[in-house]
């Protein structure tokens, strides 16, 4: 459990660090005359909408990969169960049918 922690705060700091994140909300608030604590309330509440919606993409992901993980558990009974009926079906076609229920057991 260690690992995973220390491996998604790594993988925080460093997608933090990006440009990208920080640089667009720091030239607005420039352009704007912004206040350092103005700013810094716009970059947090940002900063919550995309770990909101990261972590609301990541639960829709995990419940779609639920639903499919019973899919896949129903399709594989339903092919175990096909493929048993096929076998019975087969053999019976390849004994002719005609002696099924004459054998006598003594």
């Amino acid at each position: 459990m260690d690992i995973l922690l220390a491996s998604t705060l790594t993988v925080a700091i460093l997608h933090a660090l990006a440009p990208d994140h920080w640089l667009p909300f720091v030239m607005l608030g420039r352009a704007q005359h912004w206040s350092p604590w103005k700013l810094t309330g716009i970059t947090s509440l940002a900063g919550f909408g995309h770990v909101s919606s990261s972590l609301l993409i990541g639960a829709i992901g995990v419940l779609v990969g639920m639903a499919a993980e019973k899919v896949n558990l129903w399709e594989s009974h339903r092919a175990t169960l096909h493929r048993s009926y096929s076998s019975g079906l087969g053999w019976r076609i390849w004994s002719g049918g005609s002696r099924i229920g004459t054998k006598t057991y003594t």
